[in-house]
């Protein structure tokens, strides 16, 4: 098929059109027909192509992809989508692929601006929702999870933690600079409330001389006054693990909660399930 679908994505494609009669019209098996009754800006479609018939082939921008996708997705998925878009990774429509880094596609406020442009739309409000919990700057599904986990609300199994920025640079003092031979760091989840790095770590920090230059670089964060949590996958693995680490965080933070309570424990475990479950089995 043009422009890149393979067959068996075809059944997977959705068609946006302007009233009931369009879409009886062109009624086809392999994809999905949808009457958008709103007004769209022209700016939030893109041409791809032209068919041998003369009609343009166009797709939705990421900010219209979001909205939309707000009208089928969980909540949970939604948030998780901004992660993507926001972020500089991409997953593969191969489930077993692994990501690929690119350039963030938009910004939280970008997407912010234009639903807030469409407030009257069906669905806008909960897309509106969803961003509140959404950080520029993810740089891996995993770090995508961390963060959800971090900041999703208590009813949905996070800890609330809304102070939270993803790979956020910090200036070395003089002391700590000569202690890692650097002048900053970035921090994979920075909640600057607490002076809390939450680090998550892939099998490529098992190398001995990676160790030794994450122990740099703790010691030298310690003489700022930060603490440094570190996640593996290991830590996603089991419930009790998951717990354990993510109420050591919630302590620094000041986090009042009832986080021993059984019912939070069992979002909380519902939520890990989530948000690991495309990624447990992999170095991501």
């Amino acid at each position: 098929m043009e422009f890149g679908v393979t067959g068996e994505n075809e059944g997977k494609i959705d068609i946006a059109v302007q009233s009931d009669k369009e879409r009886r019209r062109y009624v086809r098996d392999i994809v999905s027909y949808h009457v958008v009754s709103y007004a769209v800006p022209s700016a939030s479609y893109l041409v791809i192509g032209e068919l041998s018939s003369g009609s343009r082939v166009l797709v939705p921008d990421v900010a219209l992809c979001f909205l939309q996708y707000a009208s089928v997705a969980s909540f949970c998925e939604l948030v998780e989508f901004g992660y993507e878009l926001c972020g500089t990774y991409e997953l593969s429509l191969d489930t077993n692929a692994e990501y690929r880094e690119r350039a963030a596609l938009c910004t939280v406020a970008s997407l912010t601006r234009f639903i807030e442009s469409t407030a009257k739309v069906r669905n806008a409000s909960l897309a509106l929702r969803a961003l509140r919990y959404v950080r520029d700057g993810s740089a891996s599904p995993m770090e995508t999870a961390l963060a959800m986990m971090v900041v999703l609300p208590r009813k949905l199994g996070g800890l609330g933690i809304r102070d939270v920025a993803l790979n956020e640079r910090i200036a070395l003092s003089g002391k700590a600079r000569r202690l890692a031979k650097r002048r900053s760091f970035v921090l994979d989840l920075y909640i600057a409330r607490a002076s809390i790095d939450v680090e998550y770590n892939g099998t490529l920090h098992d190398d001995p001389e990676q160790r030794e230059r994450d122990h740099e670089r703790s010691n030298a964060l310690g003489t700022m006054g930060y603490v440094v949590y570190t996640a593996t996958v290991s830590t996603f693995a089991a419930q009790l693990a998951t717990a354990r680490f993510l109420q050591g965080i919630a302590q620094r933070a000041h986090v009042r909660s009832n986080l021993l309570d059984s019912d939070f424990q069992n979002k909380q475990n519902e939520l890990r399930l989530f948000v690991i479950r495309s990624w447990l089995h992999k170095d991501a």
